[in-house]
């Protein structure tokens, strides 16, 4: 949706100003881009009975490091808008590593990677 719809999804995220600014709007376009493509790796190693865990692991990087940016975000930010991307980037990170260690015991097409 941020790849197509920018100017509906920023806003969303980080402020009602996300929607008029095209720096903001290209910054969230480029994460949506981000997302799609880790999400399509992952579904093309499920396809192709290939362990997912190293999509799963890139995943939680770019999470990692949007609860950091959603932390360290500064003044120019409200709060709500800091609290609900780090903690929707937090929670993600929890799914994946979760999802991750899942995966880690089981051989690729094995019972977790379907």
């Amino acid at each position: 949706m941020t790849v197509a719809f920018p100017r509906a999804v920023a806003p969303l995220w980080i402020g009602r100003q996300a929607g008029r600014e095209q720096g903001t709007l290209l910054v969230a376009r480029a994460l949506g881009g981000r997302e799609l493509a880790l999400g399509l790796g992952l579904k093309r190693a499920l396809d192709r009975d290939a362990s997912p865990r190293s999509w799963l692991q890139g995943g939680m990087l770019a999470d990692g490091v949007d609860v950091i940016a959603a932390v360290t975000g500064g003044r120019e930010l409200a709060a709500s808008v800091r609290a609900g991307v780090g903690l929707a980037a937090g929670a993600w990170l929890a799914v994946g590593a979760t999802l991750s260690r899942g995966v880690a015991a089981q051989p690729a097409g094995g019972p977790a990677t379907r």
